[in-house]
């Protein structure tokens, strides 16, 4: 999660004392911190909780790694994530 969204959502940043993360077109990056917070998806209506690392970046808002995909079964109401992982 970019670090801009945390402020926005007015959560605490958490330590992170974990290695750095591997980030599409920006290589390994230190997270700042950590948080958990719960999101929707435009579509569903479910509400679903995780924990977030949270760096700076202004390439993205947020990213949901295949742990999360997997673990709340987003695939199945996302065809397009279900082509991807193969599943």
């Amino acid at each position: 999660m970019a670090d801009e969204v945390r402020q926005d959502l007015g959560e605490e940043l958490g330590p992170y004392d974990g290695p750095p993360v591997c980030i599409n077109g920006q290589g390994d990056v230190k997270p700042l911190g950590q948080i958990k917070t719960k999101y929707e998806l435009a579509k569903g209506g479910r509400v679903y909780e995780d924990l977030f690392l949270v760096i700076t970046c202004d390439s993205f808002d947020v990213l949901l790694g295949k742990k999360s995909i997997m673990d709340h079964q987003l695939y199945r109401s996302i065809p397009s994530l279900a082509r991807q992982l193969r599943v």
